[in-house]
């Protein structure tokens, strides 16, 4: 995905995200945190066969990011990442989708291996959102209830687990990066 890199006296944007520089400190950043979701096909999804198709989905709001150890050489980092996020539909009449907020640890490594340029990045965290988010998602109204999928109301709170792990390496002329993310 392209990015933009931008370095005002304010304002910044980077590889890292867009963040506005409220206070200069190298242990606590405070940024915006932005996720999206495809749309799903019904008709392509067993699962939702016969159900209204879900509309793509943005989420967007702060995110607290606190450096909790860094190596003396700069090039290892463990933080704690706070992301609480808006979501809304993406159609003609945007609506709420409600709210998720997903605390994550976060591990970076720099020349991981003795590899120079080779990065390596690995990221878990629980994830919890409001009912609109969870009925939105996976709720079943009874009159879309079948014998395999009975009429369900989602609660708000736990959604899961996600656990991501990235390498990468910059070249003068490209970028090259490959992830795994497995979600519970």
């Amino acid at each position: 995905v392209p990015y933009v890199v931008y370095r005002g006296e304010f304002l910044k944007a980077d590889r890292n995200g867009i963040r506005g520089l409220l206070f200069d400190s190298d242990r606590v950043e405070f940024n915006l945190s932005l996720s999206a979701s495809q749309p799903v096909s019904s008709k392509r999804n067993d699962a939702r066969d016969g159900m209204p198709d879900l509309k793509p989905s943005i989420e967007f709001g702060p995110s607290l990011d606190l450096t909790l150890w860094r190596s003396g050489d700069r090039r290892t980092r463990f933080d704690l990442r706070l992301p609480v996020r808006a979501a809304f539909s993406i159609e003609s009449n945007p609506r709420s989708l409600g709210w998720i907020a997903s605390p994550r640890i976060n591990l970076d490594i720099e020349d991981v291996a003795g590899l120079t340029g080779w990065n390596l990045g690995v990221l878990a965290g629980p994830i919890y959102a409001t009912r609109r988010q969870h009925e939105y998602f996976y709720s079943v109204a009874p009159q879309f209830a079948t014998a395999e999928r009975p009429a369900y109301r989602a609660p708000g709170g736990y959604s899961g687990t996600q656990i991501l792990a990235a390498v990468s390496k910059r070249f003068p002329s490209y970028w090259v990066g490959g992830f795994a993310r497995y979600d519970t």
